[in-house]
């Protein structure tokens, strides 16, 4: 059986961390009797991780595209 290919594992981690950020942004609509300071508090933390996983995965792609290069 051949490896994968670098493409193949990057679009697999791309897909990956994709359907985590749906999921943490589906769960914000899951609210129950939250208070004003307990579902700012929550948005706020969904916003830091989006954030961190969309600069990895633009940090991704673009190390994936250096290396094709290469």
């Amino acid at each position: 059986m051949q490896p994968l290919s670098d493409r193949v594992v990057f679009y697999y981690i791309f897909f990956i961390t994709f359907f985590i950020l749906l999921s943490i942004l589906w769960g914000l609509t899951k609210d129950k009797k939250l208070t004003g300071y307990q579902r700012s508090n929550r948005t706020n933390l969904v916003i830091k991780q989006a954030v961190i996983l969309i600069s990895l995965i633009g940090l991704s792609m673009g190390l994936n595209n250096i290396l094709t290069l290469v």
